[in-house]
């Protein structure tokens, strides 16, 4: 579906959404500083280092020190400098394909009359799209089921559409999308191999008891407790909801960082990225201090009591075995290298932290922050809980994580982006 209204065209859809926008952009004479926009190129910073990719020169800095670090780090914990690529980038770049549909879905659902209208109106005009896209499912369907072939027919419609209305800024619009997104993936490569030297030198479950003290001590609470009261007196199927839940947080978070780059422009994407890896910086530094698995690890009841048919289940149990050989260097092929179960932070909580900062990011677009919001407290902080994942004291430390990246980045930000005078003014959106 179209993510925003037409910039022009010759086709009847097009005409309308034009006429719709306009009609839009004269109802509102005056609009505050705090008006959201979409920044198609608004923002750029000066500099050779910023003439194409509109990374900073502290964003090369930062991330060259990030992947030089993963060496001496990997050989003091004595393990070897190896990655498993091929996993690691199927991983992420696939990620993409959930990312765009949630991001049409969060578009269609808090921006209907720009996104869904538009599509609506090019479909009645066009009469033999409809066939076409019911072919496309059925096709699509029977290849690779329903429900990942509905995720890729959408995904393919949100891409011609953003294509038919951008024209030639296409291309800019799918770069604002991927040099960011190139600037995450390294970033997370150095990321995951701390991860896996960390565990290596010290053993990733010391402080689990102190952290169940604590939310004894703060919070009068056992997480254990919680789960197993919501085992044996809540439906199946809210733990299945919430399995879901917790583990397509990277859809969730990859379609916020989508809609940042396509409604803010891509300093604003790279900045997302900076602030959520200097967020990792922080959390792994505390990690590497007061390492800890979870409240699963710990919990004498599990193997009886948790569903087996979760997918959180097998994943902690994974998640031990892991850590148990890296720190003991038993080097078997499925921990040799550093890969994507290469994720062991307790304390403080990611999963926490890192939705706060796509809701800081979006912020300017207050009814897409609301709904993502609203999927944060009803869905994802029961499933930290709920699923034995974290502690009470992990989600608090995530938030404080967040919070201190998000002033560290603001901070910051005036040193390494400055607005060019003269620069076109985006279009302002109710």
């Amino acid at each position: 579906m179209n993510l925003f209204a037409s910039t022009g065209s010759e086709s009847l859809g097009n005409r309308s959404a034009t006429n719709m926008a306009s009609s839009i952009k004269s109802s509102t004479a005056v609009k505050s500083d705090r008006e959201p926009q979409i920044g198609d190129d608004a923002g750029q910073a000066h500099g050779p280092l910023k003439a194409f990719s509109g990374l900073t020169l502290f964003d090369f800095c930062f991330l060259l020190t990030l992947l030089i670090l993963t060496y001496p780090l990997l050989k003091l914990a004595r393990l070897p400098f190896s990655f498993d690529l091929a996993t690691l980038s199927k991983g992420y770049w696939l990620m993409p394909i959930g990312g765009i549909f949630v991001a049409v879905l969060i578009a269609v659902v808090t921006m209907p009359r720009l996104s869904l209208l538009p599509f609506l109106i090019r479909l009645r005009a066009k009469k033999g799209l409809i066939l076409v896209l019911l072919a496309a499912a059925a096709l699509l369907t029977a290849i690779l089921g329903p429900g990942m072939g509905m995720v890729i027919l959408v995904d393919a419609v949100a891409l011609a559409e953003l294509s038919q209305h951008f024209h030639h800024k296409f291309e800019s619009k799918l770069l604002d999308v991927l040099i960011p997104g190139v600037y995450l993936f390294l970033g997370l490569l150095a990321i995951f191999a701390f991860n896996h030297a960390i565990v290596g030198i010290r053993y990733g479950g010391t402080y689990d008891g102190t952290l169940d003290w604590l939310d004894h001590l703060l919070f009068h609470a056992n997480v254990s407790a919680i789960a197993h009261w919501g085992f044996t007196h809540l439906p199946s199927w809210v733990y299945d909801v919430l399995d879901f839940m917790y583990f397509s947080i990277w859809s969730r978070i990859g379609a916020g960082f989508i809609l940042i780059a396509l409604l803010n422009g891509r300093d604003n994407a790279i900045k997302f990225v900076r602030n959520a890896l200097i967020c990792y910086v922080i959390a792994l530094s505390i990690f590497a201090m007061f390492p800890g698995k979870g409240p699963y690890s710990i919990c004498p009841q599990r193997a009886a009591l948790y569903p087996k048919s979760l997918q959180s289940y097998d994943t902690q149990r994974v998640l031990v075995e892991r850590i148990k050989k890296l720190y003991s260097h038993t080097l078997t092929d499925d921990v040799r290298e550093v890969g994507v179960g290469d994720y062991y932070i307790s304390f403080p909580s990611l999963h926490a932290a890192l939705p706060i900062i796509v809701l800081w990011s979006i912020r300017r677009w207050k009814r897409i922050q609301a709904l993502l919001l609203l999927s944060y407290v009803l869905f994802l902080l029961p499933a930290l809980v709920l699923l034995e994942w974290h502690y009470l004291v992990d989600i608090m430390g995530g938030w404080g994580v967040a919070m201190l990246s998000i002033w560290i980045t603001e901070k910051t930000a005036g040193t390494f982006a400055k607005h060019i005078p003269g620069q076109p003014r985006p279009c302002v959106l109710p």
